[in-house]
């Protein structure tokens, strides 16, 4: 039940994108609960819900923007091959066990949980940057620093909200809830703000037309 619910919230708060203009690259805010989902339950958890709601994202992306088939299949795999890489990485460099089984402190896990995080930014990131780069003709580095870099803090910002989604889900349903009240807010707050600078960017086309 508890990772039925992390599923509801990551599709929740994956319905705020994060959008790089510059390139076609979309990325969800939902990270937090993906990484409870894998520290908590084990890997094969955390890929499943990855996988869940990358699949979700793409079939929007296809939908709105007319997503090709080879692209749809590209952001549908590579984050939950990301996911699974770096959570394995994780357990075994720690030697911790699935906190469902033996729930530990945050002064145990939090470091290692930095270090999940870390490397699931880069194995999310730089095989998009290969592709970007290998499309554009451009050098890799390049351009994972000028489209990726800036975006760390939106992966490992994540490992420090993991502990307090794992605090509550140990108080069962009222847990859920209380998480899904102030993602509620963020979600609405996220959409007003694409919607005024949506609005600031055609006028911005607009007066260039002009």
């Amino acid at each position: 039940l508890q990772w039925w619910g992390l599923v509801a919230l990551t599709l929740i708060s994956g319905s705020a994108v994060l959008k790089i203009p510059s390139v076609s690259v979309n990325f969800s805010i939902s990270d937090v609960f993906t990484l409870t989902a894998a520290v908590v339950f084990g890997p094969a958890a955390g890929t499943a819900l990855v996988a869940i709601d990358t699949l979700v994202i793409s079939a929007r992306l296809k939908r709105t923007t007319g997503l090709t088939l080879e692209k749809f299949l590209f952001n549908a795999a590579a984050p939950p091959v990301a996911m699974w890489i770096s959570a394995v990485v994780f357990f075994r460099a720690s030697g911790i066990a699935p906190l469902y089984l033996h729930p530990l402190g945050v002064d145990v896990v939090g470091p290692w949980l930095l270090v999940f995080a870390g490397l699931y930014f880069v194995l999310n990131t730089f095989p998009i940057a290969v592709v970007v780069a290998l499309h554009e003709r451009a050098n890799l580095l390049s351009i994972w620093r000028k489209h990726f870099q800036n975006l760390w803090f939106t992966y490992i910002a994540g490992a420090p909200g993991t502990p307090f989604v794992v605090f509550a889900l140990q108080l069962g349903t009222y847990g859920l809830v209380i998480l899904a009240l102030p993602l509620l807010l963020a979600v609405i707050l996220h959409f007003a703000y694409r919607n005024a600078t949506g609005r600031v960017a055609d006028q911005l086309f607009h007066l260039a037309e002009v």
